[in-house]
């Protein structure tokens, strides 16, 4: 028998109310050339039997007894995939029918490209299109923000992960695949594709939901470690300039200035060891220097001096325009 060309990998836990249509939704694609592995995560609800009823040769079905968690299982699917890709997909989502021909044309098209996903639509409870940076020097630059792909939009090269022996992480439970990304960044190209593949659905039972503060602080942990392999500060700065949970500061000017310097020493550090791509580096800088300035109750003009000279204004959008000259209408208000 023939090796399948792509593997697609889904585990489940309690999915009842949605594996059905997730399932359906790959079983359905116009690209048939896979095999469906489905690990059950000692799920209690009829999740096991549903899976078990669904009578299509492509797919392999793993029962475990024990909930082990998604890491252990996500990592036993990835050992058990023999297709040269692998496909994520998770129990509550829906692919559209062209989205496993669309992406393995990309990557047969794209070697460099290790792993790559798509722009997703958002349906449940929360609704909109979900756009990532699509090309590699924004997606890199980006994971000193958070994870650049929707994880059950992305496909891997299985020799990739094999050749680099990577896996999901333990301890990053709620955070594991931007984990993984901060890895194969380092050893591999990265690309999304700029259309829609993937119904990703919103649900206020979402365990990113409510573990909210547990994952806000495993991801806050791997951003601290990705921006201090450029240059390295203390955890009060990288929560006052790229955290702020607070929200409103109240930085005199030497104050604001002095932070504003940091994210300067930031994006000289990146020059010299040229571990992102310097514009696309300092466009993601430049989100957070915009947000030192509109945050802080005053204001000064010499901050604008400042990031004109250093062009850290390149990249912002028009929000973020209309959101600096709002400040400065306030500032000007208030004298």
């Amino acid at each position: 028998m023939n090796k399948p060309f792509v593997s697609v990998v889904m585990t489940v836990f309690n999915g009842q109310d949605y594996v059905g249509e997730s399932i359906k939704s790959i079983l359905s694609q116009t690209y048939i050339d896979f095999e469906f592995i489905i690990i059950d995560d000692g799920s209690s609800d009829s999740s096991p039997q549903f899976i078990s009823s669904v009578k299509d040769s492509r797919i392999r079905f793993y029962r475990c007894e024990e909930n082990l968690g998604v890491i252990h299982q996500l990592n036993y699917a990835f050992s058990l995939a023999t297709g040269k890709y692998i496909i994520k997909m998770d129990q509550d989502d829906i692919s559209l029918f062209n989205r496993i021909e669309s992406q393995v044309e990309f990557m047969e098209n794209n070697p460099a490209i290790g792993v790559s996903g798509s722009y997703v639509r958002l349906f449940g409870a929360d609704h909109g299109l979900w756009k990532m940076p699509t090309v590699d020097a924004d997606i890199k630059s980006a994971l000193i923000s958070g994870s650049p792909f929707c994880h059950s939009s992305v496909i891997f090269r299985k020799s990739l992960l094999v050749q680099h022996k990577m896996v999901y992480r333990l301890g990053f439970d709620l955070t594991d695949d931007y984990d993984l990304w901060t890895q194969l960044a380092k050893v591999t190209q990265f690309a999304n594709l700029n259309k829609c593949l993937l119904h990703y659905r919103i649900s206020n039972n979402q365990v990113s939901i409510l573990k909210l503060d547990e994952q806000l602080k495993q991801k806050s942990l791997i951003r601290k470690r990705v921006l201090d392999e450029v240059f390295e500060i203390t955890v009060k700065y990288f929560n006052e300039i790229f955290v702020n949970d607070n929200g409103i500061s109240n930085y005199s000017k030497l104050e604001l200035q002095m932070r504003l310097e940091i994210v300067g020493r930031i994006s000289v550090e990146n020059k010299k060891k040229g571990l992102y791509d310097i514009p696309a580096f300092d466009r993601e800088l430049g989100f957070y220097i915009l947000r030192l300035i509109v945050t802080n109750k005053k204001f000064w003009f010499s901050n604008l001096l400042w990031i004109y000279r250093n062009k850290f204004y390149l990249g912002w959008n028009l929000r973020m325009y209309f959101g600096l000259i709002k400040r400065i209408l306030v500032q000007n208000i208030a004298n």
